[in-house]
């Protein structure tokens, strides 16, 4: 049985085609990616949105309120000094119910 020099098994890897090397049955392609292959990520966004605090800025905003300051926890709540209608109020917000109430 015949062994080829180091040097020629170096000449012929260098002169055949890399993706001959690439594809193998042992060695197949990578599948593509899909979207939904990155799901920690897209869980890591729904999520945040679903934070308490996330939910009491959002519930805010969605109301109209604007200016957000002191923003702060409270209990189960959140109180927040925010603006509407030109007007600067405290308000407090339930992020479990959806409820916002108004301070003075």
């Amino acid at each position: 049985m015949k062994h080829l020099a180091p040097v020629a098994v170096a000449a012929l890897l260098a002169a055949a085609p890399i993706a001959a090397f690439a594809q193998t049955p042992n060695n197949p392609a990578p599948a593509p990616q899909h979207p939904t292959m990155h799901r920690a990520a897209h869980h890591a966004r729904r999520d945040s949105a679903g934070d308490p605090d996330t939910r009491a800025l959002n519930l805010l905003e969605a109301n109209g309120y604007t200016n957000i300051q002191q923003f702060k926890k409270s209990g189960a709540s959140f109180e927040a000094t925010v603006m509407k209608n030109g007007k600067t109020q405290t308000v407090t917000v339930d992020p479990g119910t959806g409820q916002i109430t108004s301070g003075a």
